[in-house]
């Protein structure tokens, strides 16, 4: 079967195939992941509509920033990491003499 058929419905990117061809992964345009699963129906192509799967922090570098399990139930992602503010450092100097007098 040749042909092209539009799955994501406009502004996904990154396409992977489950193994066995049954489903398609894919980013949309505000990082969520999509599944859509896939069929032939004699000699037609046949997709059902995206489901999401989860959001993500997906990093675009130019680079397929994902991949998926051969069984499409695990995700290795490649996301921006949020700056947290850090937690206070306490440094306790002569601690050894606070616990004599203790």
């Amino acid at each position: 079967m040749t042909g092209r058929w539009q799955i994501s419905g406009g502004g996904g990117s990154q396409p992977r195939w489950r193994r066995d061809g049954r489903e398609i992964f894919f980013l949309s345009s505000d990082r969520k992941m999509m599944a859509a699963s896939v069929h032939t129906n004699g000699s037609d192509f046949v997709a059902d509509v995206p489901q999401m799967l989860f959001q993500t922090r997906a990093r675009y570098t130019g680079e397929r920033c994902y991949d998926v399990s051969s069984d499409g139930q695990r995700f290795i992602i490649n996301n921006t990491v949020i700056d947290q503010p850090s937690s206070p450092i306490v440094m306790v100097v002569n601690w050894p003499m606070l616990r004599a007098r203790q």
